[in-house]
């Protein structure tokens, strides 16, 4: 599966260093199942990438723990003390390609392609909308991280057409409840 391709690649790009308590601060987005009256949640597009922990004290970590070595020009300017969730990602359809560059440590050029797209600041306290803005706002100007777009769901013929929108592009839809942060992993 790609859960487990992503695991594996994380292990072989990180070199030997684990935190254990990241994959415990790692929120996964449920799958809607067509019927839930999702009225209030935040809905994205499903990426493609590689999910990722920054700790907000200059490490990036894949949600399995390991640490992920970004090349310093990448990570230089990412906000310290404020956790970002979020995904390392080239593009749609890109996963595999995006995961050989994170694998390979003697080309850090290429990682100017991709870019750390940002779901939560699980620490910057406050429902998600708050918790975003606070990303949004430390980000402002990052040449190489941005905050992921989301939608407020206004009742299941609107999620019904952001989800057709977003597969007729090529993607997924995910959605996120309006709750405060809260350190499990939902599946």
């Amino acid at each position: 599966t790609a859960a487990s391709t992503a695991a594996a690649a994380a292990a072989t790009a990180t070199g030997g260093a684990v935190d254990a308590s990241i994959v415990h601060t790692v929120a996964l987005a449920q799958t809607w199942d067509g019927v839930a009256d999702v009225t209030g949640w935040l809905g994205s597009e499903k990426l493609d990438g590689m999910r990722c922990v920054w700790d907000g004290k200059g490490n990036l970590w894949s949600r399995t723990g390991h640490q992920v070595h970004a090349p310093d020009w990448f990570t230089r300017g990412l906000p310290l003390r404020l956790d970002l969730d979020g995904e390392l990602f080239l593009g749609r359809g890109r996963f595999q390609e995006c995961v050989s560059i994170v694998r390979r440590q003697d080309k850090p050029d290429d990682w100017s392609r991709i870019r750390f797209v940002v779901f939560d600041a699980p620490n910057a306290g406050g429902a998600i909308t708050e918790r975003l803005s606070a990303a949004r706002d430390a980000l402002q100007g990052h040449t190489y991280a941005q905050v992921h777009h989301h939608w407020r769901c206004n009742g299941i013929e609107h999620v019904r057409d952001q989800l057709k929108i977003v597969e007729d592009q090529g993607g997924e839809v995910r959605q996120k409840r309006k709750s405060i942060w809260r350190c499990t992993v939902s599946s």
